[in-house]
């Protein structure tokens, strides 16, 4: 008896979307993340502070939003990006909103304060990079929430890796680590350190992202997106009070959002 004839089966091959593909490796090590780096599934030896910071202060009027920023203004070394920041909480809190600030600790700092009506807790060290670690459990557990600005100062918090949990989220990017590492470290870490910067960096796209910019800048940006040739008077008059918002697409092509905005 002549032995069956073998059936084959043939599949069809689709073309591989790269992006789908990126976005689910990219969902898989978030779940990997928060599962067995950050253990956030499981209640047991969760530290009572960590809820606390969790929860929203009680709704005022205008909405709740939370700041998280590596260091707050009254920080020794706090520079031009904490003064922005502050600045840009303390407008929200005086419109009726309820702002907290995460932001890191310091010598002789209390762990919480109320500075020009924004609520201010701190956690953790830059230095020893626990406060990075601290901002990724407070992500894990924030509740009660209606905005979320991720102030970014060479080191990114992540905020994409929780976007399924998280509020409306807006990034502020005041400073990448680009220029930091060759001073910072040796060469070969350098290196990797700028290839990892890339790869996180990867995760904000398609996500909410100002860039924050000095004069020149804004100046190139404005002759881009209305082609003056920067030889005289601008088109539009801009007041260096204010903020200056313009829209860069996957194209190159860039416009202008809105000038003249008050702080």
């Amino acid at each position: 008896m002549a032995a069956p004839e073998p059936v084959y089966r043939v599949r069809r091959i689709e073309p591989r979307d790269d992006a789908a593909v990126g976005r689910i490796v990219r969902d898989t090590l978030a779940i990997f993340y928060r599962h067995h780096v950050l253990n956030t599934y499981r209640s047991a030896g969760v530290p009572t502070v960590g809820r606390r910071f969790a929860r929203a202060p009680r709704r005022r009027e205008g909405g709740r939003v939370c700041f998280i920023n590596w260091r707050d203004v009254e920080n020794p070394d706090a520079g031009g990006a904490e003064v922005a920041t502050h600045e840009v909480a303390k407008r929200w809190a005086e419109r009726g909103y309820d702002v907290t600030q995460l932001t890191s600790a310091f010598d002789g700092a209390p762990s919480t304060a109320r500075i020009d009506g924004v609520h201010v807790r701190r956690l953790g060290r830059l230095r020893t990079g626990s406060f990075h670690l601290r901002v990724q459990r407070e992500l894990a557990r924030l509740r009660g929430f209606d905005v979320v600005v991720e102030s970014v100062n060479t080191i990114p918090f992540l905020t994409p890796l929780w976007r399924n949990r998280l509020p409306t989220t807006v990034t502020v990017f005041h400073q990448l680590a680009a220029d930091v590492w060759d001073a910072e470290l040796p060469r070969p870490l350098a290196r990797l350190g700028r290839w990892l910067e890339l790869r996180l960096l990867s995760l904000y796209r398609g996500q909410p992202v100002v860039a924050v910019s000095h004069k020149a800048t804004i100046r190139a940006l404005l002759a881009l997106a209305t082609g003056w040739d920067m030889m005289g008077r601008p088109p539009h008059k801009l007041d260096w009070r204010c903020l200056h918002f313009f829209s860069a697409r996957a194209d190159g092509r860039v416009t202008v959002d809105r000038l003249n905005v008050p702080l």
